[in-house]
């Protein structure tokens, strides 16, 4: 069976093989989240309208279709704040979600004088310093920080 399957695969052009793969495989969303430091060092955090009341976390969103997974995290805090953010490195890549995949980022934000909660999806957002993070902080974003300030700055 698989000789037969192996004959008449190989000679298939890459984009018949790209969309039967597709065909028979699970599809996934992909969350990205940032931990992003300003200037002094303190991070990025926002209440959302959509999350449970009084918590606090990290920039968060999904990729759209075809975009790379930076310039998700990138659009989504745009979208969400106002700023324009770097991204050095992936911080943490987790699955296991049914069918989601979360992506976590390190980024800089040197320039906040655009700095402004969109207000239909954020609720409060505010720099804070990391040795000082508000109450309610998800725990898992809580993990995601402290990971983070162990890493030595690229």
């Amino acid at each position: 069976m698989y000789k037969i399957l192996a004959k008449i695969w190989g000679p298939l052009q890459s984009n018949y093989k790209w969309h039967i793969l597709w065909a028979f495989h699970d599809k996934f969303m992909i969350g990205v989240s940032g931990v992003i430091f300003d200037k002094d060092d303190n991070v990025l955090l926002l209440k959302h309208r959509f999350w449970k009341k009084d918590s606090w976390g990290l920039p968060s969103g999904y990729t759209q279709k075809r975009e790379k997974l930076e310039d998700g995290i990138k659009r989504e805090i745009e979208e969400e704040t106002k700023l324009k953010v770097t991204i050095a490195k992936l911080l943490n890549l987790n699955s296991g979600f049914k069918l989601r995949i979360e992506c976590t980022y390190i980024g800089y934000c040197d320039d906040t004088s655009t700095f402004s909660a969109n207000t239909n999806e954020i609720l409060d957002a505010k720099f804070f310093p990391t040795n000082n993070l508000p109450k309610g902080l998800l725990d898992t974003h809580k993990k995601l920080i402290e990971l983070a300030v162990q890493l030595p700055k690229s």
